[in-house]
């Protein structure tokens, strides 16, 4: 599902939707509280190849939880991106704390006319207007039983998706859409068809995504501020070394219990019980929902992480055996590329925080 008034805002600039051959080549990009990535998928033969990438760090302070809050500096960071890549048409995220996710249920009837029907009742369901709010939808299931609808609907705030366009226009950069990073998780992390249901977990530095994907659609996602960072300060605290000694420490030993690190083991699980607890609230939350229990297609078969912490090592392991599920490490090329045809030069680890950019340019490639 994507954010603007006509669903593409391409739309809206060229007065209609391109045919896909006429599409100008366009750039994933997601701004997070510390960087910026930047991915491009081009078509090879009969298969997909990376183009242009990189990640970008911003200063401190620039971006608070999704939220621009130094646009010269933002600006500036852009424009340089701008120049180095030669971006023109970019497809962008937003945060998925600054959307609103709901499933609401029509007639039959209004089928020709969904987005008047939702636009009527969105103030039921999120705390902005229908004149200040952008939204998409996706239809879900059709009951023939009791003639309705299921429909799955995103809303965000017009001025917040403004804030963005306006400073991607600022620096030459012109979004053809904005989407939720956790949309572009699920089209990047779960297999195309795949009908399963599964919790989708996004580590960054200071903030930890959660969504849960069901029979191919996106049903719950949430943000909380808790990430890779904590364990940098536990270990600090511990060990009384620098910040990037730390992350290195992080990054070695991890939740690898021996003889040698068992009160830094201690240390990183007592901080980790705190996203363990948020992790099964949500897990709590969809296992018990009414339209969830005693049906076995809607239990939760396994974990996916991403993000640039997904591999610390032995925390997959940690995490199945306090969660009691299976955990696996996100492959992002699921639904990009087979390494029969094509080997990405980006290490696997290292792709793992590349995974929304990349869900972002799927939907435009096939």
């Amino acid at each position: 599902m994507r954010f603007d008034k006509k669903n593409k805002i391409i739309d809206r600039i060229f007065g209609f939707p391109p045919p896909k051959f006429l599409r100008m080549p366009a750039v994933g990009v997601t701004i997070s509280d510390h960087s910026i990535k930047v991915m491009e998928l081009l078509h090879s033969g009969n298969h997909l190849e990376i183009g242009r990438y990189g990640d970008i760090p911003i200063q401190e302070d620039v971006m608070i939880a999704g939220d621009i809050k130094d646009r010269k500096k933002l600006k500036d960071i852009l424009l340089s991106i701008k120049e180095k890549f030669g971006i023109d048409f970019i497809y962008a995220s937003v945060p998925e704390e600054k959307a609103y996710l709901f499933k609401i249920e029509l007639p039959r009837e209004s089928i020709n006319n969904i987005r008047e029907n939702i636009e009527f009742q969105l103030e039921e369901f999120v705390p902005i207007s229908s004149k200040e709010a952008v939204f998409d939808y996706e239809i879900i299931t059709e009951r023939n039983n009791n003639d309705k609808i299921e429909v799955n609907v995103s809303a965000i705030s017009e001025k917040y998706i403004n804030d963005y366009l306006s400073i991607f226009q600022e620096a030459g950069m012109m979004p053809v859409s904005f989407e939720i990073e956790a949309q572009a998780l699920k089209r990047a992390v779960v297999p195309a068809g795949d009908l399963g249901t599964y919790m989708i977990i996004d580590i960054g530095r200071t903030r930890t995504g959660i969504s849960i994907v069901s029979e191919g659609f996106l049903r719950y996602t949430s943000t909380v501020s808790i990430g890779g960072d904590s364990l940098i300060t536990a270990i600090q605290k511990q060990t009384g070394v620098s910040f990037e000694e730390a992350d290195k420490i992080k990054q070695k030993f991890g939740f690898i219990k021996n003889e040698k690190n068992a009160e830094l083991y201690k240390s990183l699980t007592i901080t980790m019980s705190a996203l363990e607890e948020e992790i099964n609230k949500r897990y709590s939350y969809w296992s018990e929902s009414p339209e969830n229990i005693n049906k076995n297609k809607r239990k939760i078969e396994k974990i996916i992480l991403c993000g640039g912490n997904a591999h610390i090592p032995g925390f997959k392991e940690y995490l199945s055996l306090r969660i009691k599920t299976p955990v696996e490490i996100a492959n992002i090329w699921t639904n990009a590329l087979s390494f029969d045809n094509y080997i990405p030069e980006i290490s696997f680890n290292y792709s793992s925080g590349y995974a929304s950019v990349v869900g972002l340019v799927l939907d435009e490639m096939y």
